[in-house]
């Protein structure tokens, strides 16, 4: 185990609020100690005009994809092993940014557990993954070439059986068309309702949460009715586009479902709007497209819906450390800061059930740890200047 380690800075992000001291107490890869005065005989680090916040939690991400243009095809050329060295430069990538812990929402095969096994060895470095395994589709429905294919229900319920057999953490399912798979439709559910609802109680009983891709109205509400724990990107699509009406904000409320809103691949990066909009609303521009879903998405956080952060970082042109670029786009929509480090944090490890874990700097909990130069209370670009990341107590920048 890591050295035992004291670290100071000027503030100190708890997950949810400001600690009035801003000091840390790391032994044998936990938190042992916030707020109190150094032991003697424990390596001090002070970090000066600096915040130490809990590594960040990227509820949606695709390692298997390569945030190219075409990160689907590139994938394709790839065997399981190019594969396998594409994922783990991924998840190195978003470790060093200081995203300790990561979602995998849908890759090819049994790849992301593969990955998770031998990072959980120590043979790879990169951050801590909850794996899906396959996403679970139609024939033909979005992302169809990842495996996951159920032409009926029965089918469907199996490869339930069969993702939490192999290890996964959580059943993806996509509810909906999806903007990245020309075969698959946006605007239509992919299940019957009936169907989801059954393989949504399936993962319940064997003890897995579900996340359910969904852009299109109709799917949301059957996720939503059917108990899924998690809205993949929630784009509201219906006959008139991708839009909230003030019907669509109650569509949460008396449930536990939360949204992953995924604004990355929309807003672009350093605020240049991305391209979905041309698959979710072919009229609009993509400036015209983020606009609305960034009005759109504050008018949800006022309207109570809880949110946490998923980048959906892997697919075109979104690298695997957006996370950061993630809490910032949140915070634009009219979230305060200190929700959107919440989302990505202390809120995000509850909703994802490790909770227990990480996610907080709390006593007990495993010391995944991000130090930034800066407040990103004031100034969320601090984000982007990392000092320190620590991984259970271990430091690997």
């Amino acid at each position: 185990m890591p050295e035992p380690l004291f670290l100071h800075a000027a503030r100190l992000f708890d997950g949810r609020a400001l600690q009035p001291a801003a000091s840390l107490l790391i032994t044998d890869g936990r938190v042992t100690a916030v707020g109190e005065a150094a032991p003697e005989g424990v390596e001090r680090i002070d970090f000066a005009a600096a915040t130490i916040l809990p590594g960040l939690i990227d509820a949606h991400v695709h390692l298997c994809f390569d945030a190219s243009a075409a990160p689907v095809e590139h994938l394709a050329e790839r065997d399981d092993a190019a594969a396998l060295e594409q994922m783990a430069q991924a998840a190195a990538h978003a470790l060093r940014a200081g995203v300790t812990t990561v979602r995998d929402l849908g890759a090819r095969g049994d790849l992301s557990f593969r990955l998770r096994e031998v990072v959980e060895s120590g043979a790879v470095e990169g951050a801590h993954i909850l794996a899906a395994g396959r996403p679970l589709t139609i024939p033909m429905g979005h992302c169809w070439f990842l495996g996951g294919v159920a032409d009926d229900e029965a089918a469907l319920l199996a490869l339930v059986r069969t993702e939490v057999e192999r290890g996964a953490d959580v059943i993806k399912i996509m509810a909906t068309g999806g903007a990245m798979t020309a075969t698959s439709d946006v605007t239509r559910p992919q299940f019957a309702a009936e169907t989801l609802r059954r393989a949504v109680d399936l993962a319940h009983e064997l003890g897995r949460p579900v996340a359910a891709h969904a852009h299109s109205r109709q799917g949301m509400r059957e996720a939503v009715a059917a108990g899924v724990e998690t809205i993949e990107h929630g784009t509201f699509v219906g006959a008139d586009g991708a839009r909230v009406h003030d019907e669509d904000l109650s569509l949460f409320a008396g449930s536990y479902t939360v949204l992953v809103p995924t604004l990355s691949p929309i807003g672009g990066r350093a605020g240049t709007p991305g391209a979905r909009a041309g698959a979710l609303e072919p009229e609009l521009s993509a400036a015209e497209f983020w606009g609305r879903r960034r009005t759109d998405v504050g008018r949800l956080h006022a309207a109570g819906v809880r949110m946490i952060v998923g980048s959906d970082c892997g697919v075109g042109h979104t690298p695997h450390d957006s996370a950061i670029g993630e809490i910032i786009f949140l915070a634009s929509t009219g979230v305060p800061p200190a929700a959107a480090l919440a989302a990505a944090t202390a809120d995000s490890a509850e909703v994802l059930g490790i909770g227990s874990v990480t996610g907080r700097l709390a006593p007990g909990l495993r010391a995944d740890v991000l130090v930034v130069q800066g407040d990103p209370l004031t100034d969320l670009d601090a984000l982007r200047r990392p000092l320190a990341v620590f991984k259970a107590g271990r430091r690997v920048v």
